[in-house]
């Protein structure tokens, strides 16, 4: 769950998020399509600086300048770059906060992938759990084309869901089947549109879910706590540090500071990283903050000073 009260302090010290306010919309009636994704979306705008409010089915809401996406050739035109935005967007929503991207998110999109096929399925035990709300009795329906649902995973299509929930259930982390019609001349053929299951976590799933609360997961990724203006830790980034950790089989990623991913996205990178590395050379506050928080996981941790 995203640190709101951070994420006030951090709005109130002029980080880039917008209070949320109410659309002249209603989600069931959009009219166009997302700045980002280009899915269904509910669109306020331009306004006088020339700032577009959108309410995407996948992505969810942000703020971003008509200048920047007409700038940026926006919408993404494949699928795995609309994927991964509509990921990390929906990964930055907060209650009471909007999302503000700039052309500083949209650059650090290079130093991005989608979630691996476990994290994907670490991200539906997550959700599941949420859905659950405590009782895990409650059975959950999950559509696999569900726009939202597509999002929070970090997945492309829906047949990459149907694969997450069979992995899933043949590993007895969750439990469910496919529902049936009692009328079989009346069931609609079951097609990747309208599939969908009814299930719960397992036991086993629910011990996935708390390991995964409390500790970061063996993954093929690190993670770089760093300050931003920056451009000679910015040259030693893309030339050294980065090939480096490719060298030795783990993606370095990073996210930038300033463009709106706060506490929600920088936390849930390091408690799935492999390790971190830290730059303190220049006593930066939110580098500081990134290590320690590694370090109340008992992850490894790498400085550099």
């Amino acid at each position: 769950m995203p640190n709101t009260g951070l994420g006030v302090l951090l709005a109130s010290l002029g980080w880039p998020h917008l209070v949320r306010t109410e659309m002249p919309y209603n989600l069931d009636f959009p009219n166009g399509g997302c700045t980002v994704c280009n899915r269904k979306a509910k669109i306020d705008g331009p306004t006088s600086s020339w700032d577009l409010i959108v309410d995407c089915v996948c992505c969810g809401e942000f703020q971003i300048s008509k200048i920047t996406a007409d700038e940026l050739g926006l919408p993404y035109k494949t699928p795995k770059e609309q994927a991964l935005a509509s990921h990390l967007i929906r990964k930055m929503q907060a209650p009471r906060y909007r999302p503000i991207l700039n052309k500083e998110f949209f650059d650090a999109l290079r130093h991005q992938t989608l979630p691996t096929p476990m994290e994907a399925s670490d991200n539906l035990l997550i959700w599941l759990a949420g859905q659950q709300d405590g009782r895990p009795g409650n059975e959950i329906e999950i559509a696999h084309a569900d726009p939202p649902l597509l999002g929070t995973l970090g997945v492309v299509e829906p047949e990459d869901v149907g694969w997450i929930v069979d992995s899933l259930k043949s590993q007895d982390l969750l439990l469910g089947g496919y529902p049936t019609a009692i009328d079989d001349r009346r069931r609609p053929r079951m097609t990747v549109a309208n599939r969908h299951i009814r299930c719960r976590l397992t036991a086993r799933g629910w011990e996935r879910f708390e390991e995964l609360k409390r500790a970061h997961i063996s993954a093929s990724y690190a993670f770089f706590a760093r300050r931003f203006s920056n451009t000679e830790l910015d040259q030693v980034f893309e030339r050294c540090l980065y090939p480096a950790g490719l060298q030795t089989g783990y993606e370095l990623r990073t996210v930038p500071q300033r463009a709106g991913l706060i506490d929600a996205v920088i936390e849930n990178e390091i408690r799935r990283c492999r390790f971190l590395v830290a730059d303190l050379s220049d006593e930066n506050a939110g580098a500081y903050w990134e290590a320690g928080f590694a370090e109340g996981l008992e992850a490894d941790r790498k400085w550099i000073e």
